[in-house]
């Protein structure tokens, strides 16, 4: 969709009564941790502009429509990149806001000469197989993978692989489709669902990643990454999260993240986490991440670190406050600093923390029902959690959680690390009797 008038008509001179030429920044697809951009780039006197999808529905986009308050301009991808371009003229960057965003993003940054990731790699940091040939080029190691098209062809693979194997859609989000197979039957069963099924972000699944199924502690590594002094990109960490993850009927969904304490990077001397550290460096630069934010999740397993994924866009489900509460910072925050001052953020000592823990508390309904507004209150009521989901209402239906997307909601909690863990238990334990079933 085209505006009546260039944006630079509208938007240059408009900031705060400023009659100098207000620096613009398109955001593609805002959702999840996204929407926290307009606000973000607002505040530190810059144009945020939304572009969101013709169908949100039909990318996979959950939640509450765009608030145009939030942003300086909200305008529509009309489906072709020279057209869209042209609507955008003026902007000097441009970031992905969601998973479904990325190689948009990629590719309209190119066609309008701005700082972004090549977009003929774009398939290095959105498909799960081409991100681990990406490392195996590199010489880093991953987790064996192979590309399946055909349910032939993923009992192959599995046989290789040797049982059991992790089957995923090439390409999504939110472990939606991710399931565990233990055995060929179970396998064919599970590459039928898969095959020419709608995905997370809308795509038709035509091609399954079949990997082996990796064991050991889960991590998640947020970053930024900036021009370094010296001509190469520079990745910087802006927060660790060690996780726990739910396997339930060959599916999975998470349990906790904690912040890794303490925030300070530079002071973890864990050697566990270093080893993490020093892996999603080398995963970036294998996959060709040389700015903007980045999410990667992976498995320290008995060998060392393995890749789940790595996402070149913001965390989903980041407790953005909570973390500049801590910190001082965020991925966010660290975002807006790479449009503002990239040689200051490229040469930035890690955040220091305050000693408080932050983590995240996902919800597992074992069955379909509705949510016991007792138990959840008293859930509400822990002195550490400090948001909730906006779903987690009394007698809200609730169905089984199988992945990520069907839990029931999730809390954010922060405080003294003790008490942090007394409320996680507390919550399992109020589980027990959260969830009624239907008659």
């Amino acid at each position: 969709m085209r505006h009546a008038a260039p944006l630079t008509d509208t938007l240059r001179g408009l900031v705060w009564g400023s009659s100098a030429p207000l620096p613009l920044a398109a955001v593609v697809y805002p959702y999840s941790t996204g929407r926290e951009l307009g606000p973000a780039l607002a505040q530190a006197g810059l144009g945020a502009i939304a572009v969101r999808p013709a169908d949100p529905s039909a990318l996979g986009m959950t939640g509450p429509p765009l608030d145009p308050a939030a942003w300086w301009q909200v305008v529509t991808d009309p489906g072709d990149l020279g057209e869209l371009a042209g609507t955008l003229p003026d902007v000097s960057w441009v970031l992905p806001g969601d998973e479904s965003g990325v190689p948009v993003a990629e590719e309209l940054a190119d066609k309008l000469g701005r700082p972004g990731n090549d977009p003929r790699t774009t398939g290095a940091r959105t498909r799960k197989t081409d991100m681990q040939e990406a490392l195996y080029r590199a010489g880093v190691p991953g987790p064996e993978t192979c590309r399946a098209t055909t349910i032939g062809q993923v009992r192959s693979a599995a046989s290789r692989i040797g049982y059991p194997v992790v089957l995923k859609p090439d390409w999504s989000s939110s472990s939606v489709g991710v399931t565990v197979c233990y055995s060929p039957a179970a396998l064919t069963v599970a590459a039928g669902q898969l095959l020419g099924s709608r995905g997370a972000l809308g795509e038709v699944t035509r091609a399954i990643a079949v990997q082996e199924r990796l064991t050991g502690s889960k991590w998640t590594v947020d970053t930024v990454t900036a021009p370094g002094p010296d001509g190469r990109p520079a990745h910087k960490i802006t927060s660790v999260w060690q996780e726990r993850v739910i396997e339930h009927c060959g599916h999975f969904a998470w349990g906790e993240s904690w912040l890794v304490a303490p925030a300070d990077l530079a002071a973890i001397t864990d050697p566990q986490a270093l080893r993490v550290i020093a892996y999603t460096h080398r995963v970036l630069d294998a996959t060709g991440v040389v700015w903007g934010p980045a999410c990667t999740e992976l498995v320290l397993t008995s060998t060392g670190p393995r890749l789940t994924e790595v996402m070149a866009r913001l965390a989903g489900c980041y407790p953005v406050h909570l973390v500049e509460n801590v910190t001082g910072q965020s991925q966010v925050t660290a975002t807006v600093d790479l449009l503002t001052n990239p040689a200051a953020l490229a040469s930035r000592e890690p955040a220091a923390g305050d000693g408080r823990a932050v983590a995240q508390a996902w919800l597992a309904a074992p069955h379909a029902g509705w949510l016991n507004g007792a138990e959840l209150q008293q859930i509400r009521d822990l002195p550490t959690v400090q948001a909730i989901s906006p779903g987690l209402q009394a007698d809200a239906e609730v169905e089984e959680t199988t992945d990520s997307p069907t839990s029931p909601g999730r809390l954010d909690l922060c405080g003294p690390p003790a008490a942090v863990q007394q409320d996680i238990e507390a919550i399992r334990a109020l589980e027990q009797t959260l969830y009624r079933r239907h008659r």
